[in-house]
């Protein structure tokens, strides 16, 4: 794959931030996931308060079912110039990445996204909303309030 990546925060005001430069979409999925761990988890708070009170969100598609193809996977690429939000299907065997609008992709794969907040103990938690209800959609009003991190094909 001979494409260039960028590692992006975006805070709750719409400013964005370059974190990192890679041509590895997965060092920079890792990365993410670092930042958003380090800031929801490396902090004084019980683990109880800090899956109440998390700060940064990392999006994370996947094909439920556990029907996860070991050689592909999608990447949450942020909003478009044309406000949709985007995915990555990178596909290791081939080594090709395709970028799809996520509702397209949707239509013609069956995929679900989890709301990665971060690691604590050796466990990954996930987002929750108001009503303590797993986050399925990215139209949840709580990820409005927060900074979320996404990785941009440039």
């Amino acid at each position: 794959m001979s494409n260039r990546f960028q590692l992006w925060s975006r805070d709750e005001y719409g400013q964005g931030s370059i974190i990192k430069s890679s041509d590895d979409i997965l060092e920079l999925v890792d990365e993410a996931k670092k930042q958003v761990t380090n800031i929801n988890m490396n902090n004084a708070l019980t683990t109880d308060d800090k899956l109440r009170e998390w700060d940064a969100y990392m999006v994370e598609p996947f094909v439920p079912d556990g029907d996860n193809d070991k050689n592909a996977c999608i990447v949450y690429g942020g909003k478009s110039n044309h406000n949709e939000d985007v995915v990555y299907l990178v596909d290791k065997e081939e080594d090709t990445i395709t970028t799809y609008n996520i509702l397209d992709f949707k239509n013609n794969y069956p995929i679900g996204i989890k709301i990665y907040i971060g690691e604590d103990n050796n466990k990954e938690y996930y987002g929750k909303n108001r009503n303590a209800k797993d986050i399925t959609s990215l139209s949840e009003p709580i990820l409005s309030e927060k900074t979320y991190f996404f990785i941009k094909k440039i």
